[in-house]
């Protein structure tokens, strides 16, 4: 519960940080800088997280453990890989915001490259989880 707390608390400093309007007259340097801070305060939640609920949900995985824990599980896993996308997106896909896309990449002071091989790898991740889910008309609905 207190994981679940912590990251509506890290969302809501993403919402208010990037995706604001404020943020949208922001300096890409600083930009940058505060991408490169969600994304230590994210990770250092993730790996704050009991080592059981930052497991891959594979299959043998989703066997092995209770209902409860699996569910928990997931929504850990699909939280940070999501949240992941919605930090680096600001840098991964400049085209969203005019003020961007004339600047260089050295004015960022975290790379374009470097966003867009995170969203990818935590796209790449959420899509793998998700091929080891079985839904029907009992799943649980988030």
């Amino acid at each position: 519960m207190v994981g679940a707390i912590k990251h509506a608390q890290i969302t809501s400093v993403i919402s208010r940080t990037l995706y604001s309007v404020t943020a949208s007259t922001m300096a890409p340097a600083d930009i940058g800088h505060k991408v490169k801070e969600l994304d230590q305060q994210l990770n250092e939640w993730y790996r704050g997280l009991g080592s059981v609920y930052r497991a891959r949900p594979t299959s043998k995985f989703i066997k092995m453990h209770p209902q409860k824990t699996v569910l928990h599980c997931l929504f850990f896993y699909f939280a940070y890989h999501g949240t992941l996308c919605r930090i680096h997106n600001v840098l991964a896909t400049p085209w969203g915001r005019p003020a961007l896309q004339h600047t260089r990449e050295e004015d960022y002071g975290t790379g374009i490259e470097e966003s867009a091989a995170i969203v990818a790898e935590a796209s790449r991740s959420l899509a793998r989880a998700t091929q080891q889910l079985e839904i029907n008309a009992s799943s649980h609905v988030w």
